[in-house]
């Protein structure tokens, strides 16, 4: 339903976001991160006349580890670059698509799905202070991160580190990505409060000491309603969203800490959108205006503790991730026999999608020297899905058949479809890494074990890293390793099969979709990547790499958007398909930067890949996310110390797509069908080219300071043609939002 949504859903999205911000742009180069042991303990009061010591509550300790080659991230960026970056409209996901590994926006209203090296949406992981989630979008799909704008709130976000394939053991193990987010801590020295306004809402965040400089707290809560603009977008969507965060931290010594941590989002979308449909007996067309609604509720909180001592130190988190999206399609203003007639009760038709992931994870790091570090953790898991469609049709009469001999009316009746379903099961893994430097040389290698209860199925994933630093010559890296991962979009997809047989009661349903589950394999796919990385000259870093990336467990695609998944055995049962299916991707990345302590910061960077599917008649085809290319572009200038301007420049080739014809049957009802004469996937839609500016004038009245910023998304509103859609008559194009200006202002005290 969500790709009915036209382009003013992005408008209040993009307003959700927080609301101060300019021109500092990411430095994408590998750091050599300090990952010594941190301790949240307070502050020394004698530095009390430091503004802001919330920076300087992490003490590293004594000992110096190994930063573990397999950890080195892509790319580790905080919440300035996030916010001052043009076009990333204070997003977490819009400013990772602007890196080279990751194409997005190949969807309508240039939304955040991400791409990351061939892969799929559903194959990249948020951990947001050790809460997983698979999406941090309002406006989401279940299965993908979906959305124009996620509900992290980029005030509080202290940094994040973007592992673009091989990440470290601890991690959940995914095919594609892991996105760590860091939440800031409150401050432990004073008090401080914000109030932002942009277009239709605002935002109100507050942080400070709690029990005498033991403790803090961070809180926050925005709200965008479009309403008050119904005049502007004609009706045609109004959108409606919030979103909260807290996080307190008990730092009581330098031996013991604690934080707890809260996100929560809501947003509802109410939308109308014209269908057109022919009639069963004579092929008359009818028009009609269904009017949709989309609501998701989703969220998570976490308690960490962390406890060291000497060489050893633990972390245990408990966590919980929560998602609940409905959408239903309703004919309330619509008075036409014909429409009106097919159903017995309005709204005509409703999905829900709701699922619970918990975790218990605990992590221990052994550090016997400055050289080596050893990294061992458990994870003891519960997942939940409850899923329900209802299809509120109730067909009676006739309707004819096309035949041989021409048109033949038959009689048949068509009772609602509902369908309820809840599926859960324990999990469990653990992880064993090691890790070592000696001179220009280090290494590690990992192994992570899963246990998926709906599987019931185990996977053990191995990783390893040898990388050389020759300092000013620069340093190479090679990584390997193996990912599995649980397929999260089958539960639902055995589910909706089901549901089709109205005459199956919900526990036969439950039944046989359980029974397809544990069925299935995880899925996995291989990994490998070379990086080199190298600062030529004192005002710019090198960053480039190649990878491949082989998936040997997919399902064969049939044609272009149907995959063999279900077929029938000789006794006309339904049954799974081999999942033997192949997918290839490759590629090669750049990325030059430069500033970050001036008034100049720079980026440039692009990548060459290659993505192909082998589809059921043996031959390799172009995956339908094969841009072939990437490119990006960004300048950031700050200006006598109250001005700032940044802009970037984003572009990715076009798509490939099937032709789609449409053809009417012998009395006149129409429907696209593929033209497939010349192969699958042979022609493309239009390349993707977007620039961005964002201006921000700041300005210090004591301790009170104003921002004020104008940004300007796809300034030379460019809309390419992303998607043609049939609506039961023609087939139309699917653009992304044309330009959009962002105006807001904030105050701190």
């Amino acid at each position: 339903m969500i790709g009915r949504h036209i382009r003013y859903k992005v408008l209040c999205a993009l307003a959700a976001v927080n609301f101060y911000g300019v021109a500092k742009q990411q430095n994408t180069a590998i750091p050599v991160a300090d990952t010594s042991i941190v301790s949240l303990s307070k502050p020394d009061s004698s530095r009390s006349e430091i503004p802001d010591l919330n920076k300087l509550v992490v003490h590293a300790s004594r000992k110096q580890p190994v930063y573990s080659a397999a950890a080195q991230p892509a790319a580790v960026f905080n919440a300035e670059e996030i916010t001052r970056t043009a076009g990333a409209a204070e997003d977490v996901s819009r400013y990772i698509a602007s890196l080279p590994q990751v194409v997005a926006s190949l969807g309508e209203n240039f939304d955040n799905a991400l791409y990351v090296r061939g892969g799929r949406p559903s194959e990249v992981v948020f951990m947001v202070d050790g809460i997983e989630f698979e999406n941090v979008n309002h406006f989401s799909r279940a299965n993908s991160s979906g959305g124009p704008v996620g509900f992290i709130n980029s005030d509080f976000v202290k940094n994040v580190s973007f592992f673009a394939g091989n990440a470290p053991a601890s991690y959940p193990s995914r095919l594609s990505s892991v996105i760590d987010v860091t939440m800031k801590a409150g401050s432990f020295t004073r008090p401080r409060h914000s109030l932002s306004a942009k277009l239709t809402g605002g935002m109100f965040s507050t942080e400070g000491p709690l029990g005498g400089g033991d403790a803090s707290y961070a809180a926050a809560g925005r709200y965008i309603d479009f309403s008050p603009l119904r005049r502007f977008i004609g009706d045609r969507g109004i959108p409606r969203l919030g979103d909260c965060y807290f996080k307190g931290v008990l730092a009581a010594n330098e031996q013991w800490d604690v934080a707890v941590t809260g996100l929560g989002s809501y947003n509802r979308f109410d939308f109308d959108y014209p269908v057109v449909e022919a009639d069963d007996i004579n092929g008359v067309v009818h028009e009609n205006t269904v009017q949709e609604r989309q609501r998701i509720i989703q969220g998570g909180a976490g308690i960490t503790g962390r406890l060291r001592s000497g060489s050893l130190s633990n972390t245990t988190t408990l966590a919980c991730s929560f998602r609940r999206g409905e959408d239903h399609d309703s004919l309330h203003d619509f008075r036409d026999l014909f429409f009106s007639g097919r159903y017995n009760e309005n709204p005509v038709r409703r999905e829900e999608d709701g699922r619970i992931r918990s975790a218990l994870t605990s992590v221990g790091t052994w550090m016997p020297d400055a050289h080596r570090t050893v990294t061992v953790g458990a994870r003891a898991g519960y997942q939940r899905y409850r899923l329900f469609t209802g299809d509120y049709q109730f067909h009676y009469g006739n309707y004819v058949v096309c035949t041989g001999a021409g048109p033949v009316e038959v009689e048949w009746s068509r009772l609602p479809r509902i369908r309820t379903l809840t599926l859960e099961a324990a999990e469990a893994g653990g992880h064993l890494e090691y890790a070592a430097r000696h001179g220009v040389f280090e290494s590690s290698v990992g192994i992570r074990s899963d246990y998926y209860g709906l599987l019931k199925k185990y996977a053990f994933s191995p990783k390893g890293t040898i990388g050389f630093d020759w300092g000013r010559w620069g340093k190479v890296r090679g990584s390997g390793g193996l990912q599995h991962q649980f397929p999260t979009d089958m539960p639902s997809l055995f589910f909706y099969y089901f549901s089709f047989d109205t005459t199956m009661d919900d526990a036969t349903a439950a039944r046989r979709t359980g029974s397809f589950l544990q069925q299935l394999e995880p899925l996995r796919c291989w990994q490998a990547s070379v990086d080199y990385e190298s600062r030529p000259v004192p005002w710019a870093r090198l960053q480039t790499g190649v990878y491949f990336k082989w998936y040997d467990r997919e399902y064969h695609y049939v044609s272009p958007k149907m995959q063999e998944v279900i077929t029938f055995n000789d006794v006309v049962e339904p049954v799974l398909a081999k999942q033997n299916g192949l997918r290839k991707s490759y590629g090669a990345e750049l990325m030059l930067g430069g500033g970050g302590d001036g008034i100049l910061t720079w980026s440039a960077g692009g990548s060459l890949f290659d993505v192909r599917n082998r589809y059921s008649n043996g031959k390799w085809y172009d995956d339908w996310t094969n841009v072939r290319y990437t490119g990006s572009f960004s300048l950031g200038v700050r200006l006598f110390d109250h001005h700032q301007l940044s802009a970037s420049a984003r572009m990715n080739g076009g798509r490939p797509y099937c032709s789609e014809v449409i053809v009417a049957d012998c009395i006149g009802r129409k429907s696209p069908v593929f033209e497939v004469g010349e192969g699958y996937y042979t022609k493309r839609f239009d390349r993707l080219f977007a620039t961005h500016m964002r201006y921000c004038f700041e300005y210090r009245i004591r301790r009170l300071t104003t921002e004020w910023f104008v940004e300007v998304i796809n300034l030379f509103n460019s809309q390419p043609v992303l998607e043609y859609r049939f609506n039961g008559a023609t087939m139309q194009e699917v653009k992304p939002f044309g330009l959009v200006p962002i105006f807001g202002g904030k105050v701190t005290w």
